[in-house]
């Protein structure tokens, strides 16, 4: 169950896109750091005005700019991108823990079902065809009624009719557990 537990956290589209999102409001997070820092600009030009010669006015410039942050550092930005990274972590734990728990649940009823599957197998068939050849070898003899006959018969049903169930519960089982896991389960 670990094994499965660790293909389902690699394979699951959900927890996939869960930890797309939480990488990418990781990004947002530290763009937002990045952005308190102001942008500093360099600019470097050269103009020419009029015609071609050697009086032509010739001017080289160089510009150097860098915004000034004096109230907005961008805290707020700071905040929101740290709180969306705690939502998006909280997010994926919760999923996990979900999936877990399916797959917990699922592997448990798996493991009773194919019990009680192995126990009708294993012993239950064998008394009820038993009781019921011996109660109809007790009634050709005339030692019991026919009564008990239907008994026995009924009984032998009703052990059927279980056995289908457990046999359908089990099956139930598996589809749950390959559901929870997203993807089939050998």
């Amino acid at each position: 169950i670990v094994a499965l537990k660790k293909r389902v956290e690699d394979a699951r589209p959900d927890l996939r896109a869960k930890r797309l999102l939480l990488a990418k409001r990781r990004s947002e997070s530290k763009l937002a750091i990045a952005n308190q820092y102001p942008d500093v600009t360099v600019d470097l030009g050269y103009n020419v005005q009029g015609p071609q010669g050697p009086d032509n006015q010739q001017q080289w410039t160089i510009n150097l700019g860098m915004p000034i942050p004096v109230f907005d550092r961008n805290q707020g930005g700071i905040k929101e991108a740290a709180t969306k990274v705690h939502i998006a972590e909280a997010d994926l734990r919760k999923t996990l823990n979900e999936v877990h728990h399916q797959i917990n649940t699922a592997y448990r009823h798996l493991g009773q079902s194919r019990l009680l599957v192995e126990t009708y197998r294993a012993g239950a068939f064998d008394a009820t065809e038993a009781l019921v050849n011996r109660v109809e070898d007790d009634f050709h003899s005339g030692k019991t009624t026919i009564l008990h006959l239907l008994d026995a018969f009924r009984t032998k049903i009703e052990i059927d009719e279980a056995y289908s169930n457990a046999l359908y519960e089990y099956q139930r089982d598996i589809l749950l557990l390959e559901s929870a896991a997203g993807q089939p389960i050998s």
